[in-house]
């Protein structure tokens, strides 16, 4: 019997970590499911689409070396914004400026971004600027939407009935 404890202690061990990994369960990143949420969300949020550029080393890193404890966010980081915000016509205003990214780790897994790269941005306004919630999930931080995905929130801003429900 005492030769058993060893056996259970390492199946443990093996299968702990990978509960960890099936807790962070994400949905693909949606653009007009994420348009939705932040309209219908108590805070005002801006959707950017465009080029940050920031230190990517600023950034917490996922990973066994990175936070663990629950939900923890890391020390905002600073970007500089250039693109254009949406409107009735789609991203059609320039806008360009600073924001601050917010990072948010969930156990080992941290939002990331890479600097240059075009993406769609939900920045949530406060008193002090705009911030993105950079959360592990990239609700608020996504892969440039297609030209379609593009039309169809523009769509949605203008109150058009060509609004699709979100996937």
């Amino acid at each position: 019997m005492p030769r058993l404890f060893p056996a259970v202690a390492l199946a443990l061990s093996v299968a702990l970590p990978a509960q960890q990994a099936a807790a962070l369960s994400c949905l693909a990143p949606d653009p007009l499911r994420s348009l939705q949420e932040a309209a219908a969300s108590d805070e005002t949020y801006r959707v950017l689409l465009g080029r940050l550029d920031f230190d990517a080393e600023a950034l917490p890193v996922s990973g066994p070396a990175g936070p663990v404890a629950g939900l923890s966010e890391a020390p905002l980081v600073r970007a500089e914004f250039e693109g254009h915000a949406l409107g009735a016509e789609g991203f059609d205003t320039a806008a360009n400026g600073t924001l601050a990214i917010e990072p948010g780790c969930l156990g080992e897994v941290c939002g990331n971004a890479v600097p240059g790269e075009e993406v769609l941005i939900f920045a949530r306004v406060t008193e002090a600027g705009m911030v993105i919630d950079l959360d592990p999930c990239q609700g608020w931080l996504q892969p440039a939407p297609s030209d379609a995905q593009q039309a169809q929130m523009a769509a949605c801003v203008s109150g058009g009935e060509d609004c699709p429900a979100a996937d």
